[in-house]
């Protein structure tokens, strides 16, 4: 049997231990003579029940982890720490945590480009941290509003692009490439975003300035010289159709006078080993692992054919909360 000395402790430990499934603790403490509630004298001593959250005051450092998982790119594991959060705190913290939780949801959907439901997160979790901005809210809360705000409009201007071919998907492509390979050190899938980047300023400006779709060519719309190369080169044996690949893509804008075209022919020296890098690459068609100063090589590329400045890419933000 325990020592009556030892009991303080053992609570100690056992409230400790239970704190990972508790959100409600009620302890017995001494009176101060000044409560509103009538004591409870034990053993000649005044006594007072007290309760309280301990999650409330552990939530800043779950909060912090939560916030460096996102800032890595994991999206979904900060978005459950959130929510566990907003299941354990007490009632006046709990809209907090559901619009973190909701905001890292968010940007998990980006990232594998479901543009709509990544939207609509971004709105509801923005209109929460204004409001919780405006009781306090943890430190960092009221800077990070303007990201999320940039970010939410920058989704909303590309889901509502009513056209087939839409340059917010370039952008957010650029944006991707740069992610995976300054956050995940991903030189493979960089590199395949990057190509898939390129592809789509191309489509747009085939499609916007010419009316071509790439994914279904008629061979009249092409220049004259390269029409014979499609019809035997280019046609799909699944749907029958017509498609330009990325280079003949190019070689189209080219023969159309157009200057994203011909850049692309004047820089094809520079270009040729890094798409045959790519190829040769593991998500390409090869066995080989792609080395991570091909993504620099590329980006530099890609950013000068394109002509896309940096600042007009999305950007995630960083939770320092």
């Amino acid at each position: 049997m325990s020592s009556p000395v030892t009991k303080p402790y053992h609570a100690q430990s056992k409230t400790s231990a239970c704190q990972p499934w508790t959100s409600r603790v009620i302890s017995l403490v001494d009176a101060k003579g000044d409560e509103a509630d009538e004591g409870i004298v034990i053993g000649g001593h005044v006594k007072r029940w007290l309760q309280g959250n301990p999650w409330d005051e552990a939530a800043t450092g779950v909060r912090r982890e939560a916030c460096a998982a996102f800032n890595h790119g994991s999206f979904r594991a900060a978005a459950t720490l959130f929510h566990t959060l907003e299941a354990r705190v007490s009632g006046g913290q709990k809209p907090l945590y559901r619009a973190l939780g909701d905001l890292a949801l968010g940007y998990a959907l980006w990232e594998q480009f479901h543009y709509r439901q990544a939207w609509e997160k971004l709105k509801t979790s923005l209109k929460a941290l204004d409001m919780a901005s405006l009781w306090g809210g943890p430190p960092g809360l009221k800077a990070l509003l303007p990201f999320i705000k940039a970010n939410s409009g920058f989704l909303e201007r590309l889901v509502l692009d009513p056209a087939e071919v839409k340059e917010g998907v370039a952008l957010d492509l650029l944006a991707h490439a740069h992610r995976r390979a300054q956050i995940d050190h991903d030189p493979e899938r960089a590199v395949m975003a990057l190509l898939r980047a390129l592809e789509a300023c191309a489509q747009r400006q085939l499609f916007k300035q010419y009316k071509i779709k790439t994914w279904d060519v008629q061979p009249e719309q092409l220049p004259e010289a390269l029409r014979e190369t499609c019809r035997t080169c280019y046609l799909d044996d699944v749907d029958g159709k017509y498609k330009l690949p990325l280079q003949g893509q190019f070689r189209v804008l080219a023969g159309l006078g157009d200057q994203m075209g011909q850049a692309f022919l004047r820089d094809w020296p520079k270009m040729k080993p890094l798409l045959d890098a790519a190829n040769h690459a593991i998500l390409g068609h090869g066995f080989e692992a792609i080395k991570s100063e091909r993504v620099q090589q590329l980006s530099e590329v890609v950013t000068k054919l394109t002509g896309v400045a940096e600042s007009s890419l999305p950007r995630f933000p960083l939770l320092n909360l």
